[in-house]
């Protein structure tokens, strides 16, 4: 399959976002971690670098639900 197909394409609120965001990266050590272990890394380290990391993605996820919303108000 082609991969250049539209309904391939990321939704223009998520590219909108993912292309203004900073590049931050958890820690090398949690990295590839499932969610219990990077929780738990969380817990017990309190990793700046991972909660950065953590913070940003939260704000990410709000902004495109957000502008995912505004869009379906507009359309209707």
């Amino acid at each position: 399959m082609r991969r250049d197909l539209p309904y391939y394409e990321l939704p223009e609120e998520v590219r909108a976002v993912v292309e203004d965001s900073p590049k931050l990266e958890c820690c090398e050590e949690f990295r590839d971690a499932d969610i219990f272990a990077f929780v738990k890394h969380l817990k017990e380290r309190r990793c700046e670098q991972c909660m950065a990391c953590l913070r940003q993605m939260d704000r990410e996820l709000r902004t495109m639900a957000l502008l995912a919303e505004t869009k379906k108000r507009n359309v209707r």
